[in-house]
């Protein structure tokens, strides 16, 4: 819908019976971003001025840089609970880390949370300790272990359906839902089920500028940006696709595959959500955002 070339008719279909932001701006990183969605207020009020991961030293302690959702700032899933919602969430938090941090803490009925920014998608390396690797936690409480084929973006959506089940029948009134499902993928590291990657083969290989003329091409037949329109020239720190070895254009490619395999299996994963609303007739009373909590990544891990 954005003129794009990963499949994504779910999102598609969502877009085009909605509302698309071409002007739609977040906080520079993530977690900033989520906690003013989740509190109405800005980041800096709500204690993200800056990832905690991410604090400079003159930032460290002062107000307004916990590096967690503060506990005299009221959440979204708190007010709507209190005003008879069920609230479920199912995800990546990335606003806290302890007990009283937790999703389940801060509003949420349900909850399937991983604490952390990111993690292995296919759930390696789990600690029930947030000090020592990824944490995930089920209604509050820590996982010592994930199912054997755990990948996050099928256990997300699924816990969220699961818990729009249950909740449902659980629910004497019929209660709205507040749900919030938010997806690691397509989130380093780049990682997607074989299957998904092997449906890009190939599809890369052009290189990245040639890729980038397509989508601007398409976005101008879809009306996104004015035909005709010259975008500007790409900085490019190392030079242009022809500047790299064939071993660097191999690897670029690869990564760029993987990365359409993971959206792509996002994609099917937000179409079961939808079917479920559908199935449950919500559907049509439900208003459903989507959007990312930052842009795209301006740093080249491999280099820095």
């Amino acid at each position: 819908a954005f003129g794009g070339e990963i499949s994504t008719p779910n999102l598609d279909a969502l877009a085009r019976r909605g509302v698309r932001f071409t002007g739609f701006h977040t906080a520079p990183t993530c977690s900033p971003t989520r906690s003013a969605l989740l509190s109405g207020t800005t980041h800096h009020r709500a204690g993200l001025g800056s990832m905690a991961e991410q604090l400079a030293p003159n930032q460290k302690g002062r107000p307004g840089y916990e590096g967690y959702l503060r506990r005299d700032i009221a959440s979204l899933p708190e007010r709507l609970r209190a005003g008879g919602y069920r609230t479920l969430f199912s995800g990546k938090w990335h606003l806290g880390l302890t007990r009283d941090q937790d999703p389940h803490a801060r509003g949420f009925e349900k909850s399937f949370a991983l604490l952390q920014g990111a993690s292995n998608h296919f759930g390696r390396g789990i600690s029930i300790d947030p000090a020592k690797g990824p944490t995930f936690t089920r209604n509050g409480e820590p996982l010592s272990s994930l199912p054997s084929d755990f990948y996050s973006t099928d256990a997300f959506a699924d816990s969220l359906v699961r818990d729009l089940r249950e909740t449902r029948q659980h629910s004497s009134a019929q209660k709205p839902f507040f749900a919030y499902l938010a997806f690691t993928a397509p989130h380093w590291p780049l990682q997607a089920p074989a299957e998904d990657i092997a449906r890009y083969k190939g599809r890369y290989d052009k290189g990245f500028e040639a890729l980038r003329e397509e989508r601007l091409a398409r976005q101008a037949e879809l009306g996104i940006i004015a035909k005709g329109i010259v975008p500007h020239s790409p900085r490019l720190q190392a030079g242009g696709w022809d500047w790299l070895s064939a071993d660097q254009k191999l690897a670029a490619s690869r990564n760029m595959e993987i990365y359409a395999a993971m959206v792509d299996r996002m994609d099917r994963a937000i179409g079961r959500v939808v079917e479920e609303l559908s199935a449950s007739g919500e559907l049509d009373n439900t208003v459903i955002v989507f959007l990312a909590d930052n842009g795209a990544e301006g740093i080249d891990i491999e280099t820095t």
